[in-house]
């Protein structure tokens, strides 16, 4: 974590692709790691597991699966379950979005960690898109902070 220039690094050893990500991050994303690190600051990782043979690793799929389980619907005043939505979800959503409010397609792929299938303009395009990519996620997390401020705003009025 680079606090200084808002910006995560996550090694290329922790992603699937074997390429390191650089991850602009927005002040709301910068204002929750501060507030995390003052629970967590000593732990090497911000949301570690605490039990069984994960311990003192980073939590899994599992766990953020479970905890959007637990998740209350504030129209319905529910848990959501399963079958709602998976981490991964989020991923696909933050795509479908950014898309729809017209961002390049290569700013959202990058920010989403996708690599391009397409070998010979992997190899030549070694663009990261920062200044394209911060703005984006500052943009997303204000768009993040709207849905919190008026939950219903999104929803038909019927």
């Amino acid at each position: 974590m680079d606090f200084d220039e808002a910006l995560m690094t996550i090694p290329k050893e922790a992603m699937k692709m074997g390429k390191e990500l650089k991850v602009p991050l927005a002040n709301q994303a910068l204002a929750i790691l501060n507030e995390a690190h003052k629970h967590t600051g000593q732990l090497e990782y911000v949301f570690m597991s605490t039990i069984g043979i994960g311990k003192n690793k980073p939590i899994g799929e599992s766990a953020t699966i479970n905890a959007i389980r637990r998740m209350i619907d504030p129209r319905t005043g529910k848990a959501f379950g399963t079958g709602f939505m998976t981490s991964h979800g989020f991923r696909h959503t933050a795509s479908t979005m950014l898309n729809e409010l017209e961002y390049p397609a290569d700013a959202i792929e990058l920010q989403i960690a996708h690599v391009t299938q397409n070998i010979v303009r992997s190899t030549y395009n070694k663009a990261e898109l920062m200044p394209l990519r911060t703005n984006m996620m500052t943009e997303w997390a204000d768009y993040i902070d709207n849905l919190l401020n008026n939950p219903y705003s999104h929803f038909p009025s019927n």
